[in-house]
């Protein structure tokens, strides 16, 4: 029994005796590098896929809002461009002398209830309306697909900005003589 307990106590005891190390010697360990959040890497990363350069600053949030913005263009987009070649093929039907286009006219404009009722100038006049709301849907795509890029870019230079609660600022009137006169003004402390 008492020969089991000093083996116990001299084994407890050991271990001690080896977990020290000498703090003062070099560190073999590789130095770390921290990698610098930049706004520049975000804006590229999101001209590369709209969305990337939020993920990249951490603001998820924003993910819904960008591919909501460009998907409902895209839609638009898409839409506007088969109105503007039914119209067209419509137009070339209808200028074609067969007899039997009326009931292809028909068939492409399918769509529309009003199609056996136009004449060559209304089929262009609907085409080239589509066509300028076709212009104006790529270019609010453009528009959205750049406000992406800026937003990232803004948010990637933003990303270590100190927002904390210590920020503030402190207005109080401030009562001076200046050559025996009082004077009455504001003084404005900021504290950061």
């Amino acid at each position: 029994m008492f020969r089991a307990i000093l083996v116990g106590l001299i084994w407890l005891t050991s271990g001690s005796l080896w977990a020290q190390t000498d703090s003062l010697a070099p560190s073999t360990a590789k130095p770390v590098k921290v990698k610098k959040h930049t706004g520049r890497k975000a804006a590229i990363r999101s001209a590369i896929l709209p969305g990337w350069g939020q993920l990249y600053n951490k603001k998820y949030w924003k993910l819904p809002i960008v591919y909501g913005g460009l998907g409902v263009t895209g839609y638009i987009i898409g839409f506007n461009l088969s109105r503007v070649n039914a119209y067209s093929s419509a137009y070339v039907l209808m200028n074609d002398d067969c007899a039997s286009n009326d009931h292809e006219i028909g068939d492409v404009l399918a769509f529309d209830e009003n199609a056996f009722l136009y004449d060559d100038s209304d089929l262009l006049e609907i085409k080239e309306l589509y066509r300028r709301y076709l212009d104006i849907s790529v270019i609010v795509g453009t528009l959205i697909y750049v406000l992406n890029i800026i937003d990232a870019s803004v948010d990637g230079h933003l990303y270590e900005f100190d927002v904390s609660d210590d920020l503030s600022i402190w207005v109080q009137p401030n009562l001076s003589v200046h050559r025996q006169k009082p004077f009455a003004g504001l003084t404005l402390s900021l504290r950061l």
